[in-house]
């Protein structure tokens, strides 16, 4: 399935749900608490995919609800970060 596709079902079923659309502090309030979610998961050796992929889902939605295709900025950041250099400062890497 493209990224495009998960977006506008994320909507569409929020809408289905009743959940709120378009609040974005709310939104990423929600993927905030996931992340701890994930942690948590992760710390507990329990199903962090699940965690994942409710973290994904949640920034397909904001890009869907700002009509961002999120695969071209992953697309996009991916470059960045491939070309970026970094230094070792103190034991840890820093961007240059």
């Amino acid at each position: 399935m493209d990224m495009l596709n998960i977006q506008r079902r994320m909507i569409l079923n929020k809408i289905q749900k009743g959940f709120k659309v378009g609040d974005f502090q709310y939104e990423f309030s929600l993927i905030k608490k996931e992340v701890e979610e994930a942690i948590e998961a992760y710390q507990n050796n329990t199903n962090i995919g699940e965690e994942l992929a409710d973290i994904v889902l949640l920034c397909a939605g904001i890009a869907e609800m700002k009509k961002l295709n999120l695969a071209d900025e992953i697309c996009k950041k991916m470059k960045i970060n491939e070309n970026r250099q970094y230094i070792r400062q103190n034991g840890i890497l820093v961007k240059k």
